[in-house]
C-alpha cells in the first residue's frame, strides 16, 4: 500500500511503496554510487609510518636523510639527559642513605 512519505534530503513529499523508504526518487538516483566508485573509495592509501616521516620532514624543508639524522640526534640526547640524570639521583639516594647510616651509628652507641 502507497504511503506519503517526506525525503530526509530535500524535504518533499513523495509516495513510497514501502514504509522503509526515506529518500524520494530523485535523491536516490542521485545517491547512487556506481561500482567503480565505490571501488575508488576502498583503494584509498592509508599513510604507513614512513609516509608520515616523510611528510614530516617535506614539511620542516629538509630532506628525508638530513631529517632523520636530526631526529635520531635529538632522541640520543634526550636519552642521554634522562640517563644521566637517573645516575644523579642514584648518587643523591645512595649518599642520603649514607648520611643517615653514619647519622644513626652514635646513636646506637648511646643505646648500648
Amino acid at each position: 500500500m502507497p504511503i506519503f512519505k517526506t525525503c530526509t534530503t530535500c524535504k518533499e513529499t513523495f509516495i513510497a511503496e514501502s514504509p522503509f523508504i526515506k529518500l524520494c526518487p530523485i535523491c536516490n538516483a542521485k545517491s547512487q554510487t556506481t561500482p567503480a566508485e565505490r571501488a575508488q573509495r576502498k583503494t584509498r592509501i592509508t599513510p604507513d609510518r614512513l609516509m608520515l616521516d616523510v611528510r614530516q620532514a617535506d614539511a620542516a624543508g629538509k630532506s628525508y636523510g638530513r631529517w632523520r639524522y636530526e631526529e635520531t640526534e635529538r632522541r640520543r640526547k634526550e636519552e642521554e639527559e634522562e640517563r644521566r640524570k637517573f645516575e644523579e639521583r642514584q648518587k643523591r639516594r645512595e649518599q642520603m642513605k649514607a648520611a643517615k647510616d653514619v647519622s644513626c651509628l652514635p646513636e646506637m652507641k648511646r643505646a648500648r
